[in-house]
């Protein structure tokens, strides 16, 4: 499995009424994710921060649309059988 951080825009929502002015400045957050690579297709990255050691449960996970990935950097692959 691979230990990833991954770049991504996340979608912003505003919930109050604003200037116009404030409406025309504002910007998505650019956020970051880093955890073991799960799935990654052309829809979406899946990270999860734990995984158990035999692989078949994970805790604390992002699912990542596609369009939203800026960058994934590949950290270091680990070989869990060593």
């Amino acid at each position: 499995m691979k230990l990833v951080v991954v770049k991504f825009a996340d979608p912003t929502t505003f919930g109050h009424w604003a200037a116009m002015e404030d409406v025309d400045t504002s910007q998505i957050r650019v956020c970051v994710a880093a955890g073991w690579l799960v799935e990654e297709n052309d829809k979406y990255v899946k990270v999860a921060l734990l995984l158990s050691k035999d692989k078949n449960e994970a805790n604390s996970w992002i699912i990542i649309p596609g369009g939203c990935v800026l960058s994934m950097d590949e950290i270091k692959e680990v070989d869990w059988d060593a």
